[in-house]
């Protein structure tokens, strides 16, 4: 059976047909992976092993470190509940976050009855400058 809840700290936990992910949130980070975890015969199997930042959004400046700009990061909104994607039940989050640069919305969409979730991004460049010294890197 597929599942989403809110734990406490901003966490977001997705679980269903043999998986399990958590996602969280920071000023720091934005948007982290916290745990994935896999259900198989020899029991839970975790592929996160630290929590880290998926934000997708890199300075192309190499004096940050990691590549990461140091934003803070604004939690907006976290939306989570049942909908129909694709003209099937899906469990989803939507998680709007801000800077003073971007607003970013993140999108995780868990299908029940099998181990996939399915994650996006979708940036607005807020700048008065419009400024180009970031890029998006999905996989980053």
């Amino acid at each position: 059976m597929a599942t989403i809840k809110a734990l406490e700290n901003n966490r977001w936990q997705l679980s269903g047909e043999g998986i399990s992910v958590t996602y969280g949130f920071s000023v720091d980070d934005g948007i982290t992976l916290c745990e994935f975890s896999v259900l198989n015969e020899n029991g839970n199997v975790n592929y996160c092993q630290k929590e880290s930042s998926i934000v997708p959004i890199v300075n192309t400046d190499p004096c940050c470190e990691n590549g990461r700009p140091p934003f803070r990061w604004n939690l907006l909104s976290a939306k989570f509940g049942e909908t129909v994607y694709n003209k099937q039940p899906v469990w989803q989050l939507d998680v709007e976050m801000e800077t003073l640069l971007y607003k970013l919305t993140f999108h995780a969409v868990l299908f029940p009855g099998v181990s996939v979730v399915k994650q996006w991004w979708e940036c607005e460049n807020t700048s008065v400058a419009r400024t180009n010294g970031f890029v998006m890197q999905p996989f980053c």
